[in-house]
């Protein structure tokens, strides 16, 4: 699984350090590119002969099933092996490691608080290009920025000296019985900070200010939001700590989440480095990082987006800063649902979350890890039904052919979703 957005940056960071790396992956990708051309070799297939007799460890995504033909190779010949989280967390005893996690704005506010501490030259890993061309950076400090995942509990892997949490709401469902359990993963991550550990959270979220009851480990918790009881507050563009004014932002970024993103990248920047107008500059000039809101293309007609937005927090959020921008926009969404199970656990939030499109596309679910069950509950037929000016697209395929038969009604028209929806926009 080489070609997953995490574990190839690890991949290409251990290359770095003189390693000989190989590996493999179902399909090629614009990441499988980037590390070939970093000289790695890189099969498209699974077979055990990508498995070298002297290799020292084999490192897998945790999508990967346990009868994959190459782990089984693997404990055949008696390699060690590690999923991405282990190998990660292992990193992260030699480094001093900034973990960036919460439901929602993890990858944005990763590349905003690299941006922001780039004059330090950390390391970083996180899950999507943010210069166009990676999505790691080979850092000459032992400074790591790292994008931490919840899913499965993978961040208790990590070992780090700060954490900052954006917010919580309940996700992966297939995985998490509920919110309280989801909540507890991340008390059991913030029991992994040290004693003088720094917790960076979002002081305006209910769930955060929930789980902020429960801690009674020795460390420096900070909060941030709109609200000025929080310790560092944003009003407008303008950020304050304790109500005095610290520094003005000109965000190339759009939208108020955008804002609470930068502010709390703001805030891990000035305890790692004092140089406040590096660290502002460096946020002011953050372009975004790939599939997040970003524009495509541009006719005289319409501006073409892809976004990553699978949940319906982030749809919304999504939908509301390109009207924000422009209130006359005609918003045409082209959505792929990300897994049955999430699909149906959130079945009712979709109702609402499409409330600023003017029309949208439903195409075919994504599958990811879903049993018989999942798929018997729900299909993005029955979900375009609940949906106001939605209608089914079917596969991607078929899609493609509705978009070009209506995309000119629309100067607006944003692809969506965490799967393989974003194959289709150079066919658009």
């Amino acid at each position: 699984g080489i070609g997953g957005s995490g574990i190839s940056a690890l991949a290409a960071i251990l290359k770095s350090n003189n390693n000989i790396i190989t590996g493999s992956d179902i399909e090629s990708s614009k990441f499988t590119e980037m590390l070939q051309q970093k000289d790695i070799k890189i099969n498209i297939g699974h077979s055990k002969k990508n498995i070298p007799n002297n290799t020292d460890l084999i490192i897998h995504t945790s999508a990967i099933q346990k009868d994959n033909i190459e782990l089984k190779t693997a404990k055949q010949k008696h390699i060690k092996t590690k999923n991405y989280a282990e190998a990660v967390g292992e990193l992260t005893q030699s480094l001093n490691t900034i973990a960036i996690c919460g439901t929602h704005g993890k990858t944005t506010t990763t590349g905003l608080t690299y941006n922001a501490l780039k004059h330090t030259k950390p390391y970083l890993i996180i899950g999507a290009f943010i210069d166009k061309k990676q999505n790691y950076k080979i850092g000459k400090t032992n400074t790591l920025i790292l994008e931490a995942c919840e899913y499965k509990r993978n961040f208790l892997n990590y070992n780090p000296t700060t954490i900052v949490i954006t917010n919580i709401e309940f996700d992966h469902g297939d995985y998490y019985k509920d919110l309280e359990d989801y909540i507890s993963a991340y008390k059991q991550f913030i029991e992994k900070l040290p004693k003088n550990g720094l917790l960076i959270v979002n002081g305006d979220d209910p769930n955060i200010k929930k789980l902020l009851k429960t801690i009674k480990k020795d460390i420096k918790i900070i909060t941030y939001g709109e609200n000025p009881k929080n310790t560092y507050h944003i009003k407008n563009n303008k950020i304050y700590k304790n109500k005095k004014l610290e520094t003005t932002l000109n965000l190339t970024l759009k939208g108020k989440h955008n804002k609470l993103n930068a502010l709390s990248a703001y805030i891990t920047a000035i305890h790692y480095s004092k140089n406040k107008e590096k660290i502002t500059k460096g946020l002011n000039q953050f372009k975004g990082t790939s599939r997040r809101l970003e524009l495509i293309k541009k006719t005289n007609t319409y501006e073409l987006y892809d976004d990553y937005a699978h949940h319906p927090t982030e749809i919304k959020a999504t939908l509301k800063t390109l009207k924000d921008e422009n209130k006359k926009r005609k918003i045409l969404v082209v959505f792929q649902p990300h897994q049955y199970s999430r699909t149906y656990i959130l079945k009712d939030q979709f109702k609402e979350a499409f409330a600023q499109a003017n029309k949208i596309l439903i195409t075919d679910i994504f599958e990811a890890r879903d049993t018989k069950k999942d798929k018997e509950k729900i299909n993005a037929e029955k979900l375009a039904k609940t949906i106001k000016n939605a209608t089914y697209s079917g596969s991607l395929k078929d899609t493609i052919k509705k978009i070009n038969k209506i995309k000119n009604n629309y100067d607006t028209i944003i692809v969506m979703g965490a799967g393989d929806i974003t194959t289709i926009t150079e066919k658009i």
